[in-house]
């Protein structure tokens, strides 16, 4: 015996476009920014703007970005808001004089969220 699908309703798909047509703006902006942000690390002398600035710049753009999906109504990636305050700590951290290990501090939150994300679907 086969289940019948319920009947496609066409406000939910256009309401579906329009959440997905918002959140490609958003991405877009997001990421115009960040690449400008790299693009200045780039082409700016570092004693002009020490590497630190473009990093606390870039780890901002990111989490401005989380808010405006939050503010959106749009569902915000716990990775990304992770990604983002370990860059916007590393920025902070760099100007402090304070040098991090990155990779094994990025590779155990990483891990992290995958097996919390993972127990709380379980239960």
């Amino acid at each position: 015996m086969t289940q019948s699908e319920p009947p496609v309703d066409a406000a939910s798909l256009l309401h579906d476009e329009e959440l997905d047509r918002r959140a490609q703006r958003l991405a877009t902006i997001a990421w115009l920014l960040i690449l400008g942000c790299f693009a200045g690390l780039v082409f700016v002398d570092r004693d002009t703007v020490p590497g630190a600035w473009w990093a606390i710049g870039v780890g901002m753009l990111m989490l401005l970005h989380s808010l405006a999906r939050k503010l959106d109504d749009l569902p915000v990636s716990g990775f990304s808001l992770i990604i983002s305050g370990l860059i916007l700590a590393t920025g902070i951290v760099s100007l402090l004089g304070v040098s991090l290990p990155l990779v094994p501090i990025l590779l155990i939150l990483v891990g992290s969220t995958i097996a919390l994300r993972h127990l709380f679907e379980r239960h």
